[in-house]
């Protein structure tokens, strides 16, 4: 059994956030599909959280002495998690990952959802790609 959408759909899926965002970021975009314990670390180790979330973002930027100017970024996923989130909203665990991949993706771009305000317009703008993506499988 598949559990995680192909690479060709997260390119595609990619693009069109970029496209949708009126985007041009330079260099890899890494996404990772982790276990809770690997994102609980990171999620300790970079946010001092001791939890588990479902996604993190990190944007690099091109001035960083650290990093390849080739990465744009590095998203962490986890799966087992989105499949908790998927159970609790009665959606297929494509339809989450795909969710988590724009809210990671709209992260390196610049969205915030730090106060209730920027989550409100983060979430309506993930949601609005989200529906087209599905709304055209169908």
């Amino acid at each position: 059994m598949k559990i995680l959408p192909s690479d060709q759909f997260v390119h595609r899926l990619a693009r069109l956030i970029f496209k949708k965002e009126k985007a041009h970021p330079r260099g890899d975009l890494n996404i990772v599909f982790v276990k809770n314990p690997q994102i609980k670390k990171i999620n300790k180790r970079f946010f001092k959280k001791d939890k588990t979330t479902d996604v993190i973002a990190f944007p690099y930027s091109p001035l960083s002495d650290t990093i390849p100017e080739a990465t744009f970024g590095d998203i962490f996923i986890s799966v087992p998690t989105a499949r908790m989130n998927s159970r609790r909203l009665k959606e297929p665990l494509k339809k989450e990952l795909a969710r988590l991949v724009v809210h990671g993706i709209l992260h390196l771009l610049g969205h915030k959802d730090d106060n209730k305000r920027r989550r409100t317009l983060m979430w309506r703008r993930q949601e609005e790609i989200v529906n087209s993506v599905f709304q055209s499988q169908k």
